[in-house]
This record gives structure tokens, sequence and C-alpha cells, in this order.
């Protein structure tokens, strides 16, 4: 099966990843990996905007999902959560699910503990300054720790491939033809902001690269995962 499919052509790139974050050292980290990539892998024509700023700040006007790096309680109670949970609120006097009847939804549906990685769609109301703004009426929401702490450890291959995944998955699910992601565990995680900005667009540009089949995009991740990619070969 394998053999078979990796030949075949990947899925449609999506017109805006959108970059977003009050931390001026990440958003100038985001622009050099960009950079980069785009000379490593030329002609990729992904069409990133790096916003150093807030929510308030970003006006859209086709469909928009948010990702948010949260905790496996999904309290948004901390970091970027706070701002998403502000621009996603429901309005006064709405008759819609409020922003914290969707987020139970979606803990209900875990059965209370939404595993680090997992991933979850929330879908909120229209009613909201998110869809007036940004047209955005859902949230990926992929915990990248249990509860809000300090995680990094030194561990830098381990938090490379992490970050990268998330990446991937959140990619994968993506409906809509903009994305708008925050620094993944920068906040209260503690991570490195070099090793999240190089992974972070790393995962992008291997994922939305229009140049490759599945196979040769396969490779590409094997190799800057540090994997043996001849496993391919089989």
């Amino acid at each position: 099966m394998l053999r078979d499919s990796i030949h075949l052509p990947s899925q449609p790139m999506l017109q805006k990843i959108i970059l977003l974050d009050l931390n001026k050292e990440l958003c100038s980290l985001w622009q050099k990996e960009i950079q980069r990539m785009s000379i490593a892998h030329p002609n990729n024509g992904i069409p990133f905007q790096v916003f150093n700023g807030t929510f308030d700040q970003l006006r859209l006007d086709s469909p928009t999902t948010i990702v948010s790096p949260g905790n496996s309680f999904a309290s948004f109670g901390g970091g970027i959560d706070v701002a998403i949970r502000e621009l996603l609120q429901t309005d006064p006097g709405s008759l819609e699910p409020s922003f914290e009847e969707c987020v139970a939804g979606a803990l209900i549906k875990c059965n209370g503990y939404i595993p680090v990685q997992h991933l979850n769609n929330i879908t909120f109301s229209h009613s909201t300054r998110g869809w007036r703004q940004l047209q955005c009426d859902t949230v990926v929401h992929i915990p990248t720790m249990r509860v809000p702490r300090h995680v990094y450890d030194g561990n830098e291959v381990h938090w490379k491939r992490f970050i990268f995944d998330i990446v991937w998955k959140a990619l994968n699910e993506i409906k809509t033809p903009n994305v708008i992601f925050p620094g993944l565990a920068t906040g209260f995680g503690g991570l490195p902001v070099d090793l999240v900005a190089e992974s972070m667009i790393s995962g992008m540009v291997l994922h939305q690269h229009q140049g490759w089949n599945m196979k040769e995009r396969g490779v590409h991740v094997l190799k800057y995962l540090a994997e043996d990619p001849s496993f391919l070969e089989l």
C-alpha cells in the first residue's frame, strides 16, 4: 500500500499562513527561518505573514482557523489562549452557545482529559468579534502540555520533533483558506524560541511545498527529523 500511494500528489496549499505573537524575538526568528527555507526549498510559494501584534490589530476577509497550543483541560486561562477566549466569546444577549459551552463540548468528547498532541476541532458561534474581524469560527486545539508549566528539559531533538509533529497535525486538519499560528509552548512551556521557530517553519514548508509527491515529501520529512529515509525505498 505504501509503495502504491507515495507517488500521489499532495493536498492543496493554504492561501495564507499567519504567524502571530507578541514576542519580537520569535517573530524575527520566524522571518529568518522563512528566508532560510526559501533558499533551501526555492519556489515553494508559501504565503507566510509574520505579525508581531494582537488579534485586535488583524483583519481578514476569508474564513480563518486559529491554532491553540493549550493544555489538556482546555482552560484557555493564560497566554495566547486568553486572547482567543476574548476574541471568540459570544456576544452579550446572543442565544448561541457561549465560548465555555463550546469548549466544554470538546472536553466532554475526550472524557474530561485531552492528551498532549491530541487534536480537537472546536467550532464557535458567528456572534463573536472573531467572526466579524477574522471570519474565524474554528479553533484547532492541540495541547502542548498537560497543565500550564515549564516543560523544556534540554532535549532539543525531542522538542524539535514534538513541535514539527504538532504543526503537521494542525495543517492536516485545516479546512479554511487562512490559518493563524502563535508560538508553540514558548510561553509557560519555556521552549527556546529559536528551536520553535525552526521547527514550525520547517514543518510548514515541508507540509505545504507543492513540488513533491508524497514519497519525496516523506524523504524530506525523515531527513529533517534525523530519521533514516531509506525506509521509503522498500
